[in-house]
């Protein structure tokens, strides 16, 4: 959507190609693609940005933001922030107006999980931060290519996993599947900013540069809302037709998990830096 809408606001002055699903480079690539100049503009999700920039590991802590209210707040405040660190490696941070639109709940065929001690003895697909807090919670965390996941669920390799609703309700998942996150309702965020190259950008006339800033970045932000907004409830409702139970924590089981959870993050914020710990700072003073 950025691209077309750059077409569209430059009066198709800007020239652009598009190459989907990392055509030229592979995903882990692309920041380095960037900084040499070697691609012009990507949307590279956090998971992957944050083995450059480790404070971005902030938006993979679970329960980061209490609604996407919060999550706008803080990525207001951060903004400055965000534009320093990514011009350091040669990249021009434009928007996070794609962030929200992967949330990640809980999907099983055992149980509904309300409290945690449900979590206790379930074979969960994950990896990363996400691996480690189901483990803190008492389940296993098991890395499997997506593509594999109908077979392990068949087979009882995993009980499910942490996924999109639209991984769920758009793949062959759900037949496999019993209970889930209630609507509106996400443990982990996803994240995948629109950053360009610097050097691309600075080859741009300055009133080029002004439309992409001023137009293109806003209206994303505004039409991503709404496709999202729109798009949750249409796959809701598809997985409820399915006949998949969605449920949330108990009142207070949120903070327990997150208690569990301290000791892990406390070292893993050593891990990140001080940037890491001002962006968590501004995560609490934005709620």
């Amino acid at each position: 959507m950025p691209i077309l809408l750059v077409i569209k606001y430059t009066n198709g002055r800007v020239k652009v190609t598009v190459y989907p699903m990392a055509q030229l480079f592979p995903v882990k690539e692309e920041l380095s693609a960037l900084s040499l100049g070697s691609i012009d503009v990507a949307t590279t999700p956090n998971v992957f940005l944050a083995r450059t920039f480790p404070a971005l590991n902030i938006l993979e802590i679970p329960f980061v933001f209490d609604n996407n209210a919060h999550r706008d707040r803080w990525f207001r405040a951060v903004h400055d922030k965000l534009n320093k660190m990514y011009a350091e490696k040669g990249i021009k941070y434009l928007s996070d107006s794609l962030t929200g639109i992967a949330w990640y709940g809980i999907w099983n065929n055992k149980r509904p999980i309300t409290k945690m001690e449900d979590w206790k003895g379930l074979k969960m697909r994950a990896g990363g931060m996400q691996k480690s807090a189901l483990e803190a919670w008492g389940a296993s965390g098991i890395l499997i290519p997506p593509e594999e996941l109908p077979t392990a669920l068949q087979q009882g390799m995993v009980d499910g996993g942490i996924h999109t609703p639209y991984l769920v309700a758009d793949t062959p998942l759900y037949p496999y599947l019993k209970y889930g996150s209630s609507r509106g309702r996400d443990i982990f965020n996803g994240c995948a900013p629109f950053l360009m190259s610097m050097k691309t950008w600075e080859r741009l006339p300055q009133d080029i540069q002004r439309i992409i800033e001023t137009k293109v970045s806003k209206e994303v932000e505004g039409r991503m809302g709404q496709w999202a907004s729109k798009k949750n409830s249409q796959v809701y409702s598809k997985l409820e037709e399915k006949g998949l139970k969605l449920k949330w924590f108990e009142p207070g089981e949120v903070e327990k998990m997150m208690k569990a959870y301290k000791p892990i993050l406390d070292k893993q914020m050593d891990q990140w830096g001080p940037l890491a710990n001002e962006f968590w700072n501004i995560v609490q003073k934005t709620r």
